[in-house]
């Protein structure tokens, strides 16, 4: 599949009233990004990630560059959130996309996330993949599930207590699921 990386994708322009724009990532975006990843992962609410662990050179290659593609939403020029795009598995798992996303806390609420969303779904079949599995939803992120939900994932397993949530002590974790037809 990483031959699909040369494969042309179309941006969508978000609604005018919203006042968001969606775009390819570049390697300017980086800083942006990183400040984005480390609040959300310091919010302790969805990444299992712990900050100690994530070095520039990480965060560069799970967002930027270990990916088939990296969707920037960018507002008033600056970015409000991302989507990295890459293959759940590798050999015989290729044709599985997986996704991560991020949007800046002062930004939440107003569609990025429905818009990133979407548009993942539509890059990821233009790569050629079949479906697109998360395997780490966590459970009282009763937003996302809504979200991935409306737009036709299906949570097909369940991770018992599987994430140490900030507030809420152990939650279960969801693996959701969509084919991509």
């Amino acid at each position: 599949m990483s031959a699909m990386k040369q494969s042309p994708v179309t941006r969508h322009p978000s609604p005018a009233k919203v006042g968001y724009t969606l775009g390819t990532a570049t390697p300017d975006d980086f800083e942006a990004v990183k400040e984005i990843f480390l609040h959300v992962v310091d919010e302790g609410e969805t990444y299992s990630y712990e900050r100690g662990e994530l070095t520039d050179e990480w965060i560069r290659n799970y967002w930027l560059k270990n990916v088939i593609t990296t969707i920037v939403a960018r507002v008033d020029g600056k970015v409000a959130g991302v989507c990295a795009i890459r293959a759940n598995r590798t050999g015989r798992g290729d044709h599985i996309a997986n996704a991560s996303y991020i949007v800046h806390h002062d930004h939440r609420g107003v569609g990025i996330g429905y818009a990133l969303g979407l548009e993942s779904i539509i890059d990821a079949k233009q790569y050629g993949y079949k479906a697109i599995q998360f395997n780490y939803v966590v459970s009282t992120n009763a937003k996302a599930v809504a979200l991935w939900q409306s737009l036709g994932f299906k949570i097909i397993g369940t991770m018992p207590q599987g994430y140490r949530h900030e507030r809420h002590g152990l939650v279960d974790v969801y693996m959701m699921h969509r084919f991509l037809d």
